[in-house]
């Protein structure tokens, strides 16, 4: 009987040796693994902190050339503001400016305004609302692109005024 138990102590002893070492060779692998993640992780970052370097170099030297041009551009419209004063500072020739002689008496051209007045009589700007002035100048003939370009709204607001008093 004890040579019976010694041959299955001896049996089992060997199985868990070959368990033992099955299990050592997993750690390994598990051990081994784990390494090269973390030399990966590693390589990833440092290309992910090159590329960003990279980034931030372009950004600066197309910050730096935004400026220059910047730079350029401002002194470019100095001298042409420079020249249209120059320009403007000089004396027009006598030659070139036309001499108009008025023949009409001012009697007959202040009846022909006051008239002229009376037969259009135009409201004033200063008393006319904005959405009249909108329909007196679309009665006039003109696109709402104009008008609104004259009276320096957007377009469809314009457009939109002009529907709405159609409507009503």
């Amino acid at each position: 009987m004890t040579g019976i138990s010694i041959g299955l102590l001896f049996i089992l002893q060997i199985v868990a040796f070959y368990f033992i070492v099955m299990l050592y060779m997993k750690n390994t692998k598990l051990q081994e693994i784990e390494r090269n993640q973390q030399k990966l992780l590693q390589e990833m970052e440092d290309s992910i902190s090159l590329y960003l370097q990279d980034i931030q170099e372009e950004n600066d030297r197309l910050i730096r050339e935004w400026k220059a041009a910047q730079i350029k551009e401002d002194a470019s419209k100095e001298k042409d503001e420079l020249s249209i004063q120059k320009k403007e500072r000089q004396p027009i020739p006598s030659e070139e400016i036309p001499k108009v002689q008025i023949t009409t008496p001012k009697a007959k051209a202040a009846g022909a305004y006051k008239q002229a007045l009376l037969t259009s009589n135009p409201v004033s700007p200063e008393l006319e609302s904005e959405e009249q002035t909108v329909h007196r100048l679309a009665n006039e003939g003109k696109t709402a692109e104009t008008i609104a370009k004259q009276l320096g709204k957007g377009k469809t607001e314009i457009e939109l005024l002009l529907k709405f008093n159609r409507s009503t």
